[in-house]
This record gives C-alpha cells, sequence and structure tokens, in this order.
C-alpha cells in the first residue's frame, strides 16, 4: 500500500513550531510567576505599613491612657492628703502625688516625641496649658496644706483642681479620638 503524507511541511518547521509554541508558553508561566512573586512583596509591604501605623496609633492611645489615669490618681492623692491629719502619712502620699506627676510627664514627653499630625499638635499643645492651668491650682493646694490652711486648701480642691483635671482628662479625650485619624 501507497502511504499518503499530506505533510508539505519539512521536519525543521516542526521543530521550530514547537520550541516556539513551549518558549512562548514558559515566558508566559515565567511571567505569570514573576507577578505573583511581585505582588506578593508588594502586599507584604504594604502589611508592614499598615501594622506599622495600627502600632503607632496603638502605642499614643496606650500613652493617652496611661496619662489619663496618673492625672485622676495625682488628683486622688491630692485629695488624700487634704483627708490625713497625721504629716507622715501625708509624706507617704506626697511622693505618690509626685511619682504620678512623674508618670504624666514622662508618657506626655513620650507622646511629643512621637510622629504627630497636625490636629494632634493642636491638642497636645491645648492640653500642655489646661495641665499648666492644674499644676498651678494643686501647687496652691499644697502651699495651703502646708500652712495647715486645710478649709482653703478644700476649697481650691474642689473649685479649682478638679475642674482643671476635668479639663486636662477632656483634652486627653479629644487626642485619643483624634489619634484614630490619619
Amino acid at each position: 500500500m501507497h502511504r499518503h503524507d499530506n505533510n508539505n511541511e519539512k521536519p525543521g518547521v516542526v521543530d521550530r513550531t514547537k520550541r516556539n509554541l513551549v518558549f512562548g508558553f514558559a515566558s508566559i508561566i515565567g511571567l505569570m510567576a514573576f507577578l505573583v512573586i511581585f505582588r506578593s512583596h508588594e502586599l507584604e509591604v504594604s502589611k508592614n505599613h499598615i501594622d506599622r501605623i495600627a502600632n503607632n496609633h496603638l502605642t499614643k492611645i496606650n500613652l493617652i491612657v496611661e496619662m489619663r489615669s496618673a492625672a485622676h490618681e495625682r488628683t486622688h492623692a491630692l485629695q488624700r492628703m487634704l483627708l490625713m491629719p497625721d504629716p507622715f502619712t501625708r509624706d507617704e502620699e506626697w511622693i505618690r502625688f509626685n511619682r504620678f506627676g512623674a508618670e504624666f510627664a514622662r508618657d506626655r514627653l513620650n507622646l511629643l516625641s512621637m510622629n504627630l499630625n497636625d490636629e494632634e499638635k493642636k491638642l497636645l499643645d491645648y492640653q500642655g496649658t489646661v495641665t499648666k492651668n492644674a499644676l498651678d491650682s494643686q501647687q496652691r493646694v499644697v502651699e495651703l496644706m502646708e500652712k495647715e490652711q486645710f478649709e482653703q486648701a478644700r476649697e481650691v480642691l474642689l473649685k479649682r483642681v478638679i475642674p482643671a483635671k476635668e479639663q486636662v482628662i477632656k483634652a486627653d479625650g479629644k487626642n485619643h479620638q483624634d489619634s484614630g485619624k490619619e
């Protein structure tokens, strides 16, 4: 029998076509692999950036919460000092009072050293002003207690120190709300 070949193509052309098809297919697979790796890297970079932003905000929030707590405790220490007739126990409370002031100042300085947006800076400036007013009022209470003018010290505490502390807390609260904005 006679074999009928309809192949008019030469064997070299078929080999080149196969080779080109394999090369083209491998190129497409290679390009896809490159894009997958590139996009994975981009996603990792984005994730790291988002993590840094989230950690920055959480740190700010933690510092604000610690400042708020220190402000409360400092005022409570001042109130306890007024209630204590014994000067030695008052001295112990005086140490606590100063420790909470140092904690507040440390946390505020840490917050100020962070990367802050303009609104946060403005709120911290305002908080600094109300904090100074609170400190002046607290110092007045201490001076009156040293002179054993306890009734006047209580009046300053109630009319100036506690409202000033509330302003500081309110400023912290505004800053806490703002720290969630980018």
